[in-house]
């Protein structure tokens, strides 16, 4: 069953911070230029017009290259006129989320990565990674994405959809 942990809609945009980064919650941060390009990803699928990942930074008001935590994921959405949810969930319900989404890994460490979910059905997964100039994709079982991605049997998972306004 899917279980929203917290939506952008729940807070103001200057209410973002300190409850998500830097806590349990999610502790890791990414490499900005790989999180806003996967952030654009999924706002390119949605039909909003594509913007370059400095844009996207400067509209935030973050230089380039930096770290960037959930909130700034979220945040970034935001930016794009996208409706954001941050779940725990475990690899059987990713066949059930709406997608591209986003999933996050800290691999237990403060450097976290992420990954676009592109495809997901009970048995296979096809994933994207933006790291680099060109993304990397790949399609593999679920089970081996389940190692990687939820080791404690459960994942962090962003999913965005276009705001109704």
């Amino acid at each position: 069953m899917l279980q929203p942990v917290h939506t952008a809609s729940d807070r103001t945009a200057g209410a973002f911070g300190s409850a998500v980064t830097g806590s349990a919650f999610f502790p890791g941060q990414f490499n900005g230029r790989t999180a806003l390009a996967s952030v654009l990803a999924l706002a390119e699928v949605h039909g909003v017009a594509a913007r370059s990942v400095a844009e996207l930074a400067v509209s935030m008001g973050v230089g380039l290259p930096t770290k960037l935590g959930v909130h700034d994921l979220m945040r970034a959405a935001d930016i794009l006129g996208l409706d954001v949810q941050l779940s725990q969930l475990s690899p059987n319900d990713l066949a059930h989320v709406p997608l591209p989404a986003l999933l996050l890994n800290t691999h237990g460490g403060v450097s976290a990565n992420l990954l676009v979910l592109s495809h997901c059905d009970s048995r296979y997964a096809v994933t994207e990674d933006h790291a680099s100039a060109v993304p990397l994709s790949n399609m593999g079982p679920l089970s081996l994405l389940a190692e990687q991605w939820a080791t404690d049997g459960k994942g962090w998972c962003l999913v965005v959809k276009p705001s109704p306004n």
